[in-house]
């Protein structure tokens, strides 16, 4: 297997772990942080946010509550996102080579 696919599959085992858990990751600031990267605070589907959704709300409140910079809270979204593309590309299947 590849270094890309050992990646790939440590990252959605932690994924399925944090977010098959019964423990609260948002009362730590740290264990917060690592869920945010891993399975997302925020809504992640592509429609338009509303009353029925999240959408930014619950993000600005764990800043709020464990005292996050904007610059933070970017890196933490810029870590979710490296997370999310990583594991999307995995879910494609390969595609054969033409020639």
């Amino acid at each position: 297997m590849s270094e890309t696919a050992d990646l790939t599959v440590v990252l959605s085992w932690l994924q399925a772990a944090v977010a098959a858990s019964q423990r609260d990751y948002a009362n730590d600031p740290y264990d917060a942080y690592i869920f945010g990267v891993l399975a997302g605070w925020e809504c992640e589907e592509n429609h338009e946010h509303g009353p029925t959704c999240k959408g930014q709300t619950l993000m600005s409140t764990l800043a709020k509550t464990h005292g996050w910079r904007e610059d933070y809270v970017a890196r933490l979204r810029e870590h979710r996102a490296i997370v999310r593309a990583a594991l999307d590309d995995s879910a494609r299947p390969d595609e054969e080579p033409t020639t």
